[in-house]
């Protein structure tokens, strides 16, 4: 029977006291969900990533789960391609949704097969998932930066002419 050392608790007071400070979050993870695939709304597959991780770490783990609620099995997943789109449901996240994301299966050759081995397993493919169009966000993040860059050259030209009607 295993003991619980004072390092351990230690560890878990500091665990709690940051999460009080935090408002009592204590989520390390992101939460996702699929909303749509191949123009469908679709309610499957949820998963949990790291709180680092971005989410095309979920959308990854989605494509895999909707192959799977497909039962595409064995070299038929080398013919599946598949557009689709995923939430974040996170807790006091803002429930974006990102995409959308296009998913298919790559055969690995014999000299990533064998890199990709682990354990006694051997990975025969591998999923391939990228985002197509990108998210909402990112278009606004896009035009505040054409924006900003436009601001600043304005900006650049106004202290020029102020220099010349100082001389």
């Amino acid at each position: 029977m295993s003991s619980y050392s004072d390092d351990q608790f230690q560890s878990d007071v500091s665990k709690l006291n940051s999460a009080l400070q935090n408002g009592g979050k204590m989520s390390d993870v992101r939460h996702f969900k699929l909303v749509e695939a191949d123009n469908k709304l679709v309610d499957i597959g949820y998963v949990k990533i790291n709180k680092n991780g971005s989410p095309l770490h979920a959308a990854k783990k989605l494509f895999k789960s909707l192959c799977h609620s497909r039962n595409v099995n064995g070299d038929d997943k080398l013919k599946v391609k598949a557009s689709f789109s995923i939430q974040e449901t996170t807790q006091d996240s803002k429930k974006k949704i990102y995409g959308p994301y296009e998913g298919s299966w790559k055969k690995l050759s014999a000299k990533e097969q064998e890199a990709a081995s682990r354990a006694g397993i051997n990975f025969k493919m591998r999923s391939v998932v990228k985002l197509v169009g990108g998210s909402i966000k990112n278009k606004k993040n896009n035009k505040n930066k054409k924006n900003n860059n436009q601001k600043k050259q304005m900006g650049g030209m106004k202290i020029l002419n102020k220099k010349s009607e100082m001389k």
